[in-house]
């Protein structure tokens, strides 16, 4: 059961360029403007700079051993099964909060134009899970098609931020400014701005899949990442400078606020032409998160953790489509679970805007994740020495464990600030890792039974399971 190794670098850094910015930067940099004003530069910068810092013992970690669901087999071997079964559901849960973040602003756009052809009344909610129902079907057709697609999308997307930033920003009579925090809304639009610098990882995801994996992952996520900073870098300060100030608050309640914006200065042709990346954007994140996510279900399947069912491959499309199927699926009930909860009004009681409770969710789980990653590296030059001598990618001690205190600190702490900022995210994960627990005792007493050692049947270093 070993997946295909067949993406290039050139779709390596698509994979990268569209699971980091995606939908999210047309979504969710108008509420962090909102919050945050001249000083949302600071917002993206501390994100940006604390999401690359706490990817980097990741980094580490793959390019020592390139495996599919690595956020489990690195954490299940160097920590122990249970920490691999946590951050890999963590992963899941937060990655694909991620995906709703996308399906909802996408919702956003388009159900007012779909309206009139659907039975009955949708809530974005809903519409967002038919659109994903809909990428799922797509999904299937392979993923050697679906990886040129995303560089072709992925480069329409850059193309089109591109003339909002430079053409737009730079009309006569927008000013860029840039300011230290003036509101009370700064530490929200930091957390908001996590959201849209989520999405490294994903490539890390990818070892088994790569060509050259130990030289093209850490080369993916430098070139991704160079994209992504110049990219967020001008659009923020462009719509900042072309809404103005004053305005922020009330523009980012508008549909589209990001694209509404760009009708206040360029023509219908260049609007279309921007629309088309907010969907091409969607559509880069649905790929990569779908690509990557399903495989550390795939990961836990394939060291028994869970049936072995979701660790089959796909013969036509070398995909573990049981796996994907599973983290639709999972999308979907977030979705319809964000439905009921903004019917009932919880959603109002937590946060301004609804697409933020999705962003919110999302921040928690990678942040989780990578905590417990950033501890297992650790312990990377100990547990596997030749592997991490060889690596592509290679800190020393020293400079590994700074690294990783700094992630483990860092991203801890976001976690508890989220979670003081917004209690129902928190209790949502507590409950959520409650039941992962308890599983993980009940899947253990099971396969001892059988004789078998939970989270000892998968050799990650020469690919073979064990007898």
């Amino acid at each position: 059961m070993k997946l295909e190794g067949k993406i290039g670098l050139a779709g390596g850094v698509a994979l990268v360029v569209g699971g980091v910015i995606g939908m999210g930067v047309y979504a969710l940099i108008p509420n962090i403007a909102a919050k945050a004003g001249y000083a949302s530069w600071l917002s993206i910068a501390i994100a940006l700079g604390v999401s690359i810092l706490g990817v980097l013992p990741v980094i580490q970690i793959s390019s020592a051993i390139p495996v599919a669901g690595g956020g489990y087999l690195w954490n299940s071997r160097m920590l122990s099964p249970l920490a691999g079964l946590l951050a890999s559901f963590w992963a899941v849960l937060g990655g694909g909060a991620s995906v709703c973040v996308v399906a909802y602003a996408l919702s956003e756009l388009l159900l007012p134009l779909a309206s009139p052809y659907l039975p009955g009344t949708w809530s974005i909610h809903l519409f967002a899970a038919l659109i994903i129902a809909a990428f799922y079907v797509f999904y299937l057709t392979g993923l050697r098609m679906l990886t040129s697609v995303q560089i072709i999308m992925c480069a329409q997307l850059l193309i089109a931020l591109s003339i909002y930033a430079v053409v737009i920003g730079f009309k006569e009579g927008v000013e860029f400014h840039f300011t230290l925090p003036q509101t009370s809304g700064f530490t929200q639009s930091i957390i908001l701005a996590f959201n849209v610098c989520l999405g490294f990882q994903i490539i890390a995801e990818l070892g088994e899949e790569m060509k050259d994996p130990k030289r093209n992952i850490p080369l993916s996520l430098l070139i991704g990442g160079v994209c992504i900073l110049v990219a967020y870098i001008g659009v923020t300060m462009a719509y900042i400078g072309i809404v103005g100030i004053d305005n922020l608050e009330a523009f980012s309640k508008v549909d589209s606020p990001l694209l509404t914006s760009s009708k206040l200065v360029v023509s219908p042709f260049w609007v279309q032409f921007i629309g088309l990346g907010a969907i091409f954007a969607a559509l880069t994140s649905f790929n990569a998160g779908a690509i990557a996510l399903p495989r550390e279900i795939f990961s836990m399947a394939r060291d028994k953790t869970l049936p072995a069912i979701f660790g089959k491959v796909n013969a036509k499309t070398q995909s573990p489509n049981w796996a994907v199927t599973v983290f639709f699926a999972f999308v979907i009930f977030n979705l319809a679970l964000g439905h009921y909860l903004d019917s009932t009004g919880y959603l109002n009681d937590y946060f301004q805007l609804t697409i933020d409770y999705y962003g919110f969710l999302a921040v928690c789980g990678i942040m989780l994740m990578t905590t417990l990653t950033s501890i297992a590296a650790m312990r990377l030059p100990k547990l596997y020495p030749a592997q991490y001598m060889a690596s592509y990618f290679r800190m020393k001690p020293l400079l590994l464990n700074i690294v990783c205190v700094f992630s483990i600190l860092t991203s801890g702490g976001f976690v508890a600030l989220l979670c003081t900022e917004a209690t129902l995210v928190g209790l949502i994960y507590l409950v959520f890792t409650a039941m992962v627990v308890s599983y993980y005792f009940y899947r253990k007493h099971y396969l001892a039974k059988q004789g078998v050692k939970i989270g000892q049947c998968y050799d990650i270093v020469t690919g073979q399971l064990k007898a």
